[in-house]
């Protein structure tokens, strides 16, 4: 199983998953569709359905164009009720969905949207994967899981250093609290799970001025000894079942 990475930030999220047989499924809806296009050779036959973790303009500001394409999306009924798209699938919570070979359990999570979803994501050759992304918390626990894509958004550190200096007003980091995943809260969701069968970790959203690529990569795979990625656009990363 291939990821592809189109976008991952507050500008715009877009994710694909592509098996050995050219089965996809996209997360997110955050890029344009001339976007995605490009990068699926302009071929969406292919693709399974789009997941859409919740409606804010960075993860699903271009669902119309994807829509109007015919193309299958998926997301919480609070989600879809601010798009006007025709061909959707209103997915609830904790039930388990079948999107070609892509098995898919939505799960609630915490974040300022009308009704934002993490996703456990299985296929057989990626095994279980979690996806969750923009929340300060989980409140599930996952066991057998052999991929993580994780919010890694800001530390608190650098997040206080830049409102001491004026860079950031302190209103931000309200709403950051209780909208988004620090690094020091994605250590401890990664841990708090059964990583005996993790093959990749893989953190996304991080913030363009609160966050540290090195030290957030160097000190999640210090602490949980698995391969570590950090999601940059057009990057393309093996998430097998197996480590080999």
């Amino acid at each position: 199983m291939k990821l592809k990475i189109i976008g991952s930030g507050s500008k715009a999220n877009s994710y694909i998953l592509i098996s050995n047989t050219n089965e996809m499924l996209v997360l997110e809806a955050g890029v344009s569709l001339n976007e995605l296009l490009k990068n699926i050779n302009h071929d969406v036959s292919n693709i399974s359905c789009v997941l859409v973790s919740h409606e804010h303009s960075d993860h699903a500001g271009y669902l119309k164009q994807y829509d109007d394409r015919c193309l299958t999306i998926a997301a919480s009924k609070g989600t879809l009720e601010y798009y006007n798209c025709h061909k959707t699938i209103i997915m609830n919570p904790l039930q388990s969905y079948k999107f070609g070979n892509f098995i898919v359990v939505p799960f609630p999570v915490q974040h300022d949207a009308a009704e934002p979803y993490g996703f456990l994501i299985y296929h057989k050759e990626c095994g279980k994967l979690l996806f969750a992304t923009d929340t300060y918390y989980i409140k599930y626990k996952f066991n057998e899981l052999n991929n993580i894509m994780i919010e890694c958004n800001y530390d608190e550190n650098i997040l206080n250093e830049n409102i001491l200096s004026g860079k950031i007003h302190s209103a931000h980091k309200d709403r950051l609290l209780q909208s988004h995943m620090s690094y020091q809260n994605c250590l401890k969701t990664i841990l708090s799970n059964d990583l005996t069968l993790v093959n990749n970790i893989i953190l996304i959203h991080l913030s363009d001025s609160n966050s540290d690529t090195y030290a957030f990569k160097r000190g999640i795979e210090l602490g949980t000894g698995k391969n570590v990625y950090v999601a940059n656009r057009m990057d393309e990363i093996e998430i097998n079942c197996l480590p080999f």
